[in-house]
């Protein structure tokens, strides 16, 4: 089971190609072993494809 922890509808921030930002999560008490990064509509070219040549997460390391 996945936990959405940012959802966008909508969100004009990367429309200009070839775009970075930052998207802060607030109120975070869990700690997750696996992120999911998941396209549900078109993209900016009305197409399928997620384009993601980066991925960075910045938190804090949890062990057991």
């Amino acid at each position: 089971m996945w936990h959405i922890l940012k959802d966008h509808v909508n969100d004009e921030t990367l429309d200009k190609g070839y775009a970075a930002a930052t998207w802060k999560i607030d109120d975070v008490s869990t700690a997750y072993r696996y992120l999911r990064v998941r396209q549900t509509g078109k993209n900016e070219a009305g197409k399928d494809s997620l384009r993601l040549s980066g991925f960075e997460v910045y938190g804090q390391l949890v062990l057991n």
